[in-house]
């Protein structure tokens, strides 16, 4: 029996081997269509499928005997190889178009991989990449008010009101204010315990009299120059104000009259450059007028004798208002400023020179 057996293993065997070689001779052409699959030409297939059936009965026979399976060089194998490779072109196509569209929607945000922030008082959870929220904002946890601070949030810091301020029962004065600097109270919070400490403020200062600074003047020309007085604390010394001192019509007359020096002829005649632009005053006898509207030309004799005057100067002046006219043998009181020396042509015709006077006023 095992001998019969291991004989008809070889015939198996053997015809196996003689199918596999006549497979691969008489192994139809065929084509792949544009869909994949793969087509025969009808008579190859016809003669395939009568030869198959010979030969399929006679192996069926021997599979039913040898329980055997069919051998994997059949026809139905060959044909399905192109089909296969299609296959893994479509499932390749597949992955690429789902990855793509992955990354258009990961981009357009349609799909997300939310990274939420942490939600606070005024905003809920914020997905840093899209925006979306989610959620709802915190509530404020408020600390009470102090003396120094407001209601305040714990969370974000936030505040609402006033602080409360420090309650002083009682102050007293560490530092006594004064017209420069500030005093200082201090005292103790009833609430809070703290040193609590504030300013005094300054005292007024305590104006002292006015002191002339700049005493006023009148210059050569009779014009008065302003002078200048303050008055200042009498405790720091601090200048307090201060005004300029101006002269009435009065004043400029009485100020100029009281700076002119009573000049002799000899002086202002033998030395005139020391005395130019020296207020001097004279007094003297009118020998010539000449006038024209307010301005006058005088000579006049200044140096007294037994019988009157002589040594004459030149005088220049301007007559003011209400003034009277001046005239010849008119004793007069000069009130003026020296100008030097004056050369002159007379009516003989000699030149004289003379001292020059330009009178400011002139009394008679």
């Amino acid at each position: 029996m095992l001998e019969s057996e291991k004989s008809k293993d070889v015939l198996n065997s053997s015809d196996e081997a003689d199918l596999r070689k006549e497979s691969e001779a008489d192994a139809p052409e065929y084509a792949e269509s544009d869909s994949g699959s793969v087509e025969f030409s009808n008579t190859e297939s016809e003669s395939c499928a009568s030869k198959s059936g010979d030969e399929g009965a006679a192996s069926e026979g021997q599979n039913l005997e040898g329980a055997q399976e069919p051998p994997l060089s059949s026809l139905g194998v060959l044909g399905r190889l192109p089909k296969k490779r299609n296959t893994i072109f479509a499932a390749i196509l597949i992955v690429v178009v789902v990855v793509a569209l992955f990354a258009v929607l990961s981009a357009t945000h349609v799909i997300c991989f939310h990274e939420w922030s942490e939600p606070t008082c005024t905003h809920p959870s914020v997905c840093s990449v899209c925006g979306k929220t989610q959620g709802d904002a915190l509530e404020h946890e408020w600390q009470e008010a102090t003396c120094t601070a407001p209601q305040t949030c714990s969370l974000c810091g936030t505040t609402k009101g006033k602080e409360l301020g420090h309650d002083v029962k009682e102050w007293s004065i560490a530092a006594e204010p004064s017209c420069t600097e500030k005093g200082r109270e201090v005292g103790e919070c009833a609430r809070c315990g703290s040193a609590v400490e504030k300013a005094i403020p300054v005292i007024d200062h305590t104006p002292g009299d006015w002191v002339v600074v700049t005493e006023p003047s009148v210059g050569q020309d009779g014009k008065a120059v302003s002078g200048l007085r303050s008055y200042s604390c009498t405790v720091c010394g601090k200048e307090l104000g201060s005004e300029s001192i101006e002269l009435s019509a009065e004043e400029i007359e009485s100020y100029f009259k009281e700076g002119c020096s009573a000049l002799t002829y000899e002086q202002v005649a033998r030395d005139p450059d020391a005395y130019k632009g020296e207020k001097a005053t004279f007094t003297g006898e009118v020998i010539q007028v000449m006038q024209e509207g307010d301005t006058y030309t005088l000579r006049v004799n200044v140096t007294p004798t037994s019988y009157g005057y002589k040594d004459a100067i030149l005088v220049l002046y301007t007559a003011k208002a209400g003034d009277q006219r001046i005239l010849e043998d008119d004793v007069v009181t000069l009130y003026g400023a020296m100008a030097g020396m004056y050369t002159y042509e007379t009516v003989m015709g000699a030149e004289l020179t003379v001292p020059l006077m330009s009178a400011q006023y002139v009394e008679y």
